[in-house]
């Protein structure tokens, strides 16, 4: 969970940036870094495969770009791919079939392009939690975190089921505060609140869909 500070400055003088302005100019770097940190852990825990989890197609090209030029990663453009609406049907296809999938490292994906496709060798799922449409968003990930499944073949050529392949499941929550001179203390506070309210409901959500039960112990509603 990141409530990353921003500060309103001068476009020119005597003219602020608008808080969307801002915010637009330090999350687009800073979400890139979180989500390509993460993704490097993964893969330097041992991950047999990743699957990076955001709505926005643009984001996820550049993160593309960002790990295909990490040397250190070792990956290159076969082994990091998007699947997201804009993808052709026959390189989707391609993509998903058994002989590509399971030889790529990392799948960057939106909703659109992971519905209705396993990954049943994933053992590392990394989603970015949006902070708007937050029913959708809970619904999408409840999906998500279940893409791993499935048969694949192991180098024997053994079916094997990836359904009981233990997994990681890392969700990533970003918010920014925005500030002109003092941080306000109380939007801080409001905002913090705001997190664990989403936190509540985003671990409900895992807990109902993997045992059936949101694992809440207060009676509270949302």
């Amino acid at each position: 969970v990141n409530l990353t500070s921003v500060r309103i400055v001068e476009k020119q003088p005597g003219l602020l940036e608008t808080p969307r302005q801002a915010v637009r100019r330090v999350a687009d770097e800073a979400l890139l870094d979180t989500a390509a940190t993460e993704i490097r852990k993964a893969v330097a825990g041992g991950a047999t495969q990743v699957i990076y989890f955001a709505q926005d197609k643009l984001f996820l090209r550049s993160l593309r770009v960002m790990l295909k030029e990490d040397a250190d990663l070792g990956l290159n453009g076969d082994n990091v791919q998007i699947i997201d609406s804009s993808v052709p049907a026959s390189r989707r296809k391609k993509l998903v079939q058994e002989a590509t999938r399971d030889t790529v490292k990392v799948f960057l994906m939106t909703s659109s392009g992971a519905r209705g496709v396993s990954f049943p060798k994933t053992d590392w799922i990394i989603a970015a939690v949006p902070r708007f449409n937050i029913e959708s968003a809970l619904m999408e990930i409840a999906q998500l975190i279940y893409r791993g499944r499935g048969i694949y073949h192991d180098d024997q050529g053994n079916e094997v089921s990836g359904d009981n392949v233990p997994r990681r499941l890392v969700m990533m929550v970003d918010d920014f505060l925005i500030h002109e001179e003092e941080l306000d203390k109380r939007q801080w506070l409001r905002q913090s609140l705001d997190l664990m309210t989403l936190l509540v409901m985003l671990r409900a959500t895992i807990f109902t869909r993997i045992t059936g039960d949101a694992g809440l112990h207060q009676s509270l509603a949302l």
